[in-house]
Protein backbone atom coordinates (compact mmCIF):
# COMPACT_ATOMS: atom_id res chain seq x y z
CA UNK A 1 0.00 0.00 0.00
CA UNK A 2 1.38 3.38 -0.99
CA UNK A 3 1.78 6.05 1.66
CA UNK A 4 0.84 9.47 0.31
CA UNK A 5 2.78 11.59 2.80
CA UNK A 6 5.72 11.48 5.14
CA UNK A 7 6.65 13.76 8.02
CA UNK A 8 10.30 14.40 8.91
CA UNK A 9 10.79 16.72 11.87
CA UNK A 10 8.45 19.60 11.02
CA UNK A 11 8.50 19.07 7.25
CA UNK A 12 5.53 17.40 5.53
CA UNK A 13 6.49 15.66 2.28
CA UNK A 14 3.91 14.56 -0.30
CA UNK A 15 4.27 11.55 -2.55
CA UNK A 16 4.66 12.89 -6.08
CA UNK A 17 6.58 10.36 -8.20
CA UNK A 18 7.47 6.68 -8.28
CA UNK A 19 10.45 4.93 -9.87
CA UNK A 20 10.02 1.35 -11.06
CA UNK A 21 13.01 -0.86 -11.86
CA UNK A 22 12.73 -3.73 -14.35
CA UNK A 23 15.67 -6.13 -13.99
CA UNK A 24 16.75 -9.19 -15.93
CA UNK A 25 19.78 -11.45 -15.74
CA UNK A 26 22.14 -9.02 -17.45
CA UNK A 27 20.43 -5.64 -17.71
CA UNK A 28 17.95 -3.34 -16.05
CA UNK A 29 15.90 -0.28 -16.94
CA UNK A 30 13.90 2.15 -14.82
CA UNK A 31 10.76 4.16 -15.48
CA UNK A 32 9.50 7.25 -13.66
CA UNK A 33 5.78 7.83 -12.98
CA UNK A 34 3.60 10.60 -11.60
CA UNK A 35 1.48 9.61 -8.59
CA UNK A 36 -2.10 10.92 -8.59
CA UNK A 37 -4.94 10.62 -6.11
CA UNK A 38 -7.70 8.36 -7.45
CA UNK A 39 -10.67 7.87 -5.13
CA UNK A 40 -8.48 9.37 -2.38
CA UNK A 41 -5.83 6.72 -2.94
CA UNK A 42 -2.34 7.39 -4.36
CA UNK A 43 -2.15 5.70 -7.76
CA UNK A 44 0.85 5.28 -10.04
CA UNK A 45 0.20 6.75 -13.49
CA UNK A 46 1.67 5.81 -16.86
CA UNK A 47 5.39 6.52 -16.96
CA UNK A 48 8.41 7.08 -19.19
CA UNK A 49 12.01 5.92 -19.23
CA UNK A 50 14.14 7.21 -16.34
CA UNK A 51 16.88 9.48 -17.76
CA UNK A 52 20.24 10.77 -16.58
CA UNK A 53 18.62 14.17 -16.00
CA UNK A 54 16.12 12.52 -13.67
CA UNK A 55 19.02 10.92 -11.80
CA UNK A 56 20.77 14.29 -11.39
CA UNK A 57 17.56 15.90 -10.14
CA UNK A 58 17.00 13.05 -7.69
CA UNK A 59 20.58 13.21 -6.44
CA UNK A 60 20.30 16.96 -5.95
CA UNK A 61 17.09 16.61 -3.98
CA UNK A 62 18.51 13.87 -1.77
CA UNK A 63 21.68 15.90 -1.19
CA UNK A 64 19.62 18.93 -0.15
CA UNK A 65 17.60 16.73 2.19
CA UNK A 66 20.74 15.30 3.76
CA UNK A 67 22.10 18.81 4.32
CA UNK A 68 18.87 19.86 6.03
CA UNK A 69 18.40 16.79 8.19
CA UNK A 70 21.97 15.85 9.04
CA UNK A 71 25.55 16.21 7.83
CA UNK A 72 27.10 13.46 5.73
CA UNK A 73 30.57 12.38 6.84
CA UNK A 74 33.22 12.46 4.11
CA UNK A 75 36.32 10.40 4.76
CA UNK A 76 39.47 12.60 4.71
CA UNK A 77 41.15 10.28 2.20
CA UNK A 78 38.30 10.57 -0.31
CA UNK A 79 39.36 12.02 -3.69
CA UNK A 80 36.22 11.68 -5.83
CA UNK A 81 32.92 9.87 -5.99
CA UNK A 82 29.93 9.68 -8.29
CA UNK A 83 28.90 7.87 -11.43
CA UNK A 84 29.10 4.60 -9.53
CA UNK A 85 32.75 5.13 -8.56
CA UNK A 86 34.54 5.88 -5.31
CA UNK A 87 38.19 7.01 -5.50
CA UNK A 88 40.41 7.48 -2.45
CA UNK A 89 44.05 7.23 -1.44
CA UNK A 90 46.25 5.79 1.30
CA UNK A 91 49.57 7.24 2.39
CA UNK A 92 52.90 5.42 1.97
CA UNK A 93 53.70 3.23 4.95
CA UNK A 94 54.04 -0.35 6.08
CA UNK A 95 51.45 -3.05 5.64
CA UNK A 96 51.28 -6.66 6.70
CA UNK A 97 51.64 -8.76 3.54
CA UNK A 98 51.11 -12.50 3.13
CA UNK A 99 52.73 -14.44 0.28
CA UNK A 100 51.94 -17.95 -0.86
CA UNK A 101 52.94 -18.22 -4.50
CA UNK A 102 51.89 -21.12 -6.66
CA UNK A 103 54.95 -21.33 -8.91
CA UNK A 104 57.08 -24.36 -9.67
CA UNK A 105 60.13 -25.49 -7.65
CA UNK A 106 62.55 -22.65 -7.16
CA UNK A 107 59.80 -20.07 -7.67
CA UNK A 108 57.88 -20.62 -4.47
CA UNK A 109 57.51 -18.00 -1.78
CA UNK A 110 55.58 -18.54 1.41
CA UNK A 111 56.12 -15.90 4.07
CA UNK A 112 54.61 -12.85 5.73
CA UNK A 113 56.03 -9.59 7.08
CA UNK A 114 55.35 -5.93 7.68
CA UNK A 115 56.63 -4.36 4.46
CA UNK A 116 56.79 -0.82 3.04
CA UNK A 117 54.35 0.10 0.29
CA UNK A 118 54.09 3.31 -1.78
CA UNK A 119 51.20 5.74 -1.63
CA UNK A 120 48.18 4.12 -3.27
CA UNK A 121 45.12 5.38 -5.12
CA UNK A 122 42.12 3.07 -4.89
CA UNK A 123 39.01 2.96 -7.04
CA UNK A 124 35.89 0.91 -6.44
CA UNK A 125 33.11 0.47 -8.98
CA UNK A 126 30.34 -1.80 -7.74
CA UNK A 127 32.05 -5.03 -6.65
CA UNK A 128 35.30 -4.34 -8.56
CA UNK A 129 38.38 -2.94 -6.84
CA UNK A 130 41.27 -1.17 -8.59
CA UNK A 131 44.56 0.01 -7.12
CA UNK A 132 47.41 2.19 -8.43
CA UNK A 133 50.57 3.64 -6.89
CA UNK A 134 51.79 7.22 -6.84
CA UNK A 135 55.13 8.85 -6.07
CA UNK A 136 55.73 10.87 -2.93
CA UNK A 137 53.63 11.30 0.18
CA UNK A 138 51.57 14.40 -0.66
CA UNK A 139 47.80 14.00 -1.03
CA UNK A 140 47.15 13.25 -4.72
CA UNK A 141 45.29 15.82 -6.78
CA UNK A 142 43.55 15.73 -10.17
CA UNK A 143 46.85 15.88 -12.10
CA UNK A 144 48.85 13.39 -10.01
CA UNK A 145 50.46 10.82 -12.29
CA UNK A 146 49.86 7.18 -11.40
CA UNK A 147 52.08 4.10 -11.40
CA UNK A 148 51.41 0.40 -11.61
CA UNK A 149 50.58 -0.98 -8.17
CA UNK A 150 53.66 -3.21 -7.59
CA UNK A 151 51.76 -6.17 -6.16
CA UNK A 152 50.87 -9.68 -7.14
CA UNK A 153 47.16 -10.24 -7.87
CA UNK A 154 46.80 -6.91 -9.76
CA UNK A 155 46.22 -6.74 -13.53
CA UNK A 156 47.85 -4.13 -15.78
CA UNK A 157 44.47 -2.34 -15.87
CA UNK A 158 44.75 -1.87 -12.11
CA UNK A 159 41.91 -4.26 -11.34
CA UNK A 160 42.46 -6.56 -8.39
CA UNK A 161 42.16 -10.29 -8.97
CA UNK A 162 40.03 -11.21 -5.96
CA UNK A 163 40.84 -14.92 -5.88
CA UNK A 164 39.57 -16.28 -2.57
CA UNK A 165 39.51 -12.87 -0.85
CA UNK A 166 36.34 -12.09 1.05
CA UNK A 167 34.79 -8.88 -0.25
CA UNK A 168 33.36 -6.39 2.22
CA UNK A 169 29.74 -5.29 1.86
CA UNK A 170 29.32 -2.58 -0.80
CA UNK A 171 28.51 0.02 1.86
CA UNK A 172 31.61 -0.82 3.93
CA UNK A 173 34.08 2.03 4.60
CA UNK A 174 37.01 2.38 2.22
CA UNK A 175 39.51 1.05 4.77
CA UNK A 176 37.63 -2.25 4.79
CA UNK A 177 38.39 -2.67 1.07
CA UNK A 178 42.07 -1.89 1.69
CA UNK A 179 42.19 -4.43 4.49
CA UNK A 180 40.53 -7.08 2.34
CA UNK A 181 43.24 -6.55 -0.27
CA UNK A 182 46.19 -6.77 2.12
CA UNK A 183 44.74 -9.58 4.21
CA UNK A 184 44.46 -11.82 1.18
CA UNK A 185 47.41 -13.93 0.05
CA UNK A 186 49.59 -12.64 -2.79
CA UNK A 187 49.83 -15.72 -4.98
CA UNK A 188 51.03 -14.75 -8.46
CA UNK A 189 51.95 -11.91 -10.77
CA UNK A 190 49.11 -10.94 -13.11
CA UNK A 191 51.47 -8.77 -15.19
CA UNK A 192 54.20 -10.78 -16.91
CA UNK A 193 55.96 -8.30 -19.21
CA UNK A 194 59.44 -7.32 -18.06
CA UNK A 195 59.60 -3.95 -16.28
CA UNK A 196 55.81 -3.76 -16.17
CA UNK A 197 55.14 -4.66 -12.53
CA UNK A 198 58.49 -3.90 -10.87
CA UNK A 199 60.99 -1.64 -12.65
CA UNK A 200 64.29 -3.41 -13.29
CA UNK A 201 63.61 -6.60 -11.32
CA UNK A 202 61.60 -9.78 -11.51
CA UNK A 203 58.63 -9.39 -9.13
CA UNK A 204 59.32 -12.62 -7.23
CA UNK A 205 62.98 -11.66 -6.75
CA UNK A 206 62.03 -8.15 -5.61
CA UNK A 207 59.54 -9.26 -2.97
CA UNK A 208 61.84 -12.04 -1.77
CA UNK A 209 64.59 -9.47 -1.21
CA UNK A 210 62.13 -7.19 0.56
CA UNK A 211 61.27 -10.03 2.92
CA UNK A 212 64.91 -10.94 3.57
CA UNK A 213 66.14 -7.37 3.98
CA UNK A 214 63.14 -5.10 4.66
CA UNK A 215 63.53 -1.41 3.87
CA UNK A 216 61.99 1.51 5.75
CA UNK A 217 60.28 2.89 2.65
CA UNK A 218 59.29 1.49 -0.73
CA UNK A 219 62.07 2.26 -3.27
CA UNK A 220 60.53 4.71 -5.79
CA UNK A 221 62.94 3.62 -8.53
CA UNK A 222 61.03 0.31 -8.65
CA UNK A 223 57.72 1.97 -9.57
CA UNK A 224 56.52 1.67 -13.16
CA UNK A 225 55.00 4.91 -14.48
CA UNK A 226 51.63 4.78 -16.25
CA UNK A 227 50.26 7.26 -18.74
CA UNK A 228 47.23 8.14 -16.60
CA UNK A 229 46.40 10.57 -13.79
CA UNK A 230 43.93 10.56 -10.93
CA UNK A 231 41.70 12.79 -13.06
CA UNK A 232 41.68 10.16 -15.81
CA UNK A 233 40.19 7.65 -13.36
CA UNK A 234 37.13 9.86 -12.92
CA UNK A 235 36.42 9.62 -16.65
CA UNK A 236 37.70 6.12 -17.40
CA UNK A 237 35.34 3.36 -18.35
CA UNK A 238 36.75 0.53 -16.30
CA UNK A 239 37.64 -2.86 -17.72
CA UNK A 240 35.96 -5.82 -16.11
Amino acid sequence: MLESSLKIDSAALQLSKAILVYAGDSEAIATIHQVASVNNKPTIQAGRLFTYSDLEALHGGLSDSANKHGAVWVEPTLLAYGGGKTIWYSEPGKRAMFFKTNGSAGEKLEASALLPVPGLVWMREREFLYVYAFRGAKRPDYDTKLCQAPFFNVYDSGRVCEGTAIKPPEDAPNIAWENAFFQSRFTHANVHERNRLIQGMEPLVFWTEMLLAPKQTFPPKRLVDLDITVGDLTKMKVKQ
